[in-house]
């Protein structure tokens, strides 16, 4: 069985630049979704517009990973970038110049194969006018295009702008081209600061042409080390090398201007040759380029995000603790509305407690139960009948009880929907309503939409609260009822108490049989005892489960309620406004 040969080494190094493009890819696509996890932050969607610019970059580089090096030649009219670029070539007048301003006005390629600059002239599309020229014997091309850009700052600089940064956006190595003349020329920097910004350093090389015309001394003494300052300054960072040339002298005819003779010999052209046509011009720094500049992008966009970020901090402080604080208090404040209005739902929590318990108690405790939950719907004069008290004052609460069903019914609906919500939201609200301008002050300083002022994005109207609190109230007691009826019907509770009755029962139930199958009559006096008996028994039986159930029910079960209610309020989703914006400003201070 024949075994796979093995990559070569450029098909391991193009795999191996691959995946790193894709960890860049990935951590912009991480950093735009938690730039969506903050909408209401107005700086994300400038930054989310960063990433998405980033990623289509670095998707062109993946399609043009087996394609050659493309070096950019940019820099203003009267820089030399057309006689450098023949100079580098080797070949007099390759690009177009001369005294008419601007003298370059194409997009020149330089290259070994026409094939070569094919892709670039197809992403450049049909606004860009491209002249390509090709020669198979030219020296230090076999991995690299040179290209020849517009001035950028002529009298069609509107025209040719657009067209400079597409060579840009397609290019590799980016050598600026500066006459020495009038080298920090601010407007000139500041237009070539973005598009310097996404290069990463050591592809980007910075070049003082006509440095024959200025005094040897003055030049390296003075000049140069003030326009590498300025540089550093005008691009956040210092180009990966500085060259003082002079393009002209390199060209087989100089011809030389009229009084613009050399003034003496000093000359980088050959260390610009060699960082070109040595250090670059190799098929591993094709591959190193595109992936440092993937990366660099994502660097670049996840500092600019960290940045903006941070500036959250120096504007709005601690409005996160300052949001979850309002919140608490705006709970607290609800509590306060629920706890007044809670006695309101006493009778009918009891009442569905009962009716819970009774479903699931069985035997003779099991029936008082169910027909003591009926009496709670019917009224409460049943129960009173059954308080010590003045005889007439119980029998007029039986006759009172039928008269009472409609106010039972309500009370047990009242404890369903949830007694005083209205009250807990009103409260809830205009808590907010008193904090909120300040709040929103500082979120709008750190960069929040001005739309954040109205306190119904961080808090719905108090009729929405209200269905709000309903919802969750009744949820809320089914889980406090379901919790109490399990530990009050435990089956060791049901057998014991069920035991007062039956055990007695069944003995006289025994006794009756027994003695009437062996012709032994039992006395009335026998079975009035013994009915009585078993009848305090489950009395007592019923009392001790009524004692239960008054430990669980009650008062402790409408605690338990409400302390589940604010707790599922205090974690749950957005009904209450769920500190969305808390979660917003605290997934900014995560960029940072």
């Amino acid at each position: 069985m024949n075994e796979p040969s093995p990559l070569s080494t450029s098909d391991r190094a193009q795999l191996l630049a691959a995946g790193r493009l894709e960890d860049a890819r990935g951590e912009l696509e991480s950093t735009r979704a938690a730039l969506g996890a903050a909408p209401r932050w107005r700086p994300a969607r400038g930054l989310m517009a960063q990433c998405d610019e980033a990623l289509a970059r670095i998707e062109e580089m993946r399609e043009r990973m087996r394609r050659k090096l493309v070096v950019a030649i940019v820099g203003p009219t009267g820089a030399g970038k057309s006689t450098l670029l023949s100079a580098l070539a080797g070949v007099d007048g390759l690009s177009p110049s001369g005294v008419t301003r601007p003298t370059t006005r194409d997009v020149v390629v330089y290259c070994r194969e026409r094939e070569d600059a094919e892709p670039l002239i197809a992403r450049l599309g049909d606004d860009a006018r491209v002249a390509v020229k090709a020669s198979p014997a030219a020296v230090g091309l076999e991995h690299l295009l040179l290209v020849d850009t517009p001035d950028f700052n002529s009298a069609l600089e509107a025209e040719h702008r657009p067209i400079v940064e597409a060579v840009v956006r397609q290019a590799d190595v980016l050598l600026c081209v500066f006459n020495v003349e009038n080298p920090k020329t601010r407007a000139n920097i500041e237009y070539l600061a973005p598009l310097v910004a996404s290069f990463p350093s050591r592809f980007v090389l910075a070049v003082l042409n006509h440095c024959d015309r200025q005094d040897e001394a003055e030049l390296k003494g003075d000049i140069r080390p003030d326009f590498v300052r300025t540089l550093s300054a005008g691009w956040d960072r210092a180009p990966a090398g500085v060259f003082c040339v002079s393009a002209r002298r390199q060209l087989r005819r100089p011809e030389w201007p009229a009084g613009a003779a050399p003034r003496h010999d000093f000359d980088e052209f050959p260390r610009l040759r060699e960082a070109l046509f040595g250090s670059l011009n190799r098929a591993s720094v094709v591959l190193d380029a595109r992936v440092e500049r993937a990366r660099h992008l994502a660097t670049a966009v996840r500092e600019a995000v960290a940045e903006r970020a941070a500036a959250l901090d120096v504007a709005a402080g601690d409005v996160d603790q300052r949001l979850r604080r309002l919140r608490g208090e705006a709970l607290g404040e609800a509590a306060g509305g629920l706890g007044e209005a809670g006695a309101g739902v006493g009778v009918g929590t009891m009442a569905l407690f009962y009716q819970r318990l009774a479903n699931a108690w069985w035997g003779p405790v099991g029936w008082l139960v169910g027909i003591w939950a009926r009496l709670l719907i019917v009224g409460a004069g049943f129960t009173n009948m059954l308080r010590f008290g003045h005889p007439v004052r119980q029998l007029w609460g039986v006759v009172t009880s039928l008269a009472r069903f409609k106010q039972s019914r309500e009370s047990i609906d009242e404890a369903e929907r949830g007694h005083g919500t209205d009250l807990a939201a009103l409260r809830y609200r205009a808590r907010y309503e008193r904090e909120w301008p300040a709040l929103a002050d500082a979120l709008v300083a750190g960069g929040f939409d001005p739309a954040v002022r109205d306190a119904g994005v961080a808090v719905p109207t108090a009729e929405a609260l209200d269905q709000a609190l309903t919802e969750r109230w009744g949820s809320a007691l089914s889980a406090q009822l379901d919790r109490a009826t399990d530990t009050l019907s435990a089956a060791w509770l049901q057998l014991l108490l069920n035991g007062f009755v039956l055990v007695p029962a069944v003995a006289v139930a025994v006794r009756a049989v027994t003695s009437f199958v062996g012709d032994e009559l039992l006395s009335g006096d026998y079975f009035r005892h013994a009915f009585l008996t078993i009848l305090l028994l489950w009395l007592l039986a019923f009392v001790l489960f009524q004692m239960g159930a008054r430990a669980l029910g009650g008062r402790r079960l409408l605690r338990r309620t409400f302390a589940a209610l604010l707790e599922e309020v205090r974690e749950g989703p957005d009904a209450l406004g769920d500190d969305a914006l808390a979660r917003e400003v605290a997934a900014v201070r995560r960029l940072r």
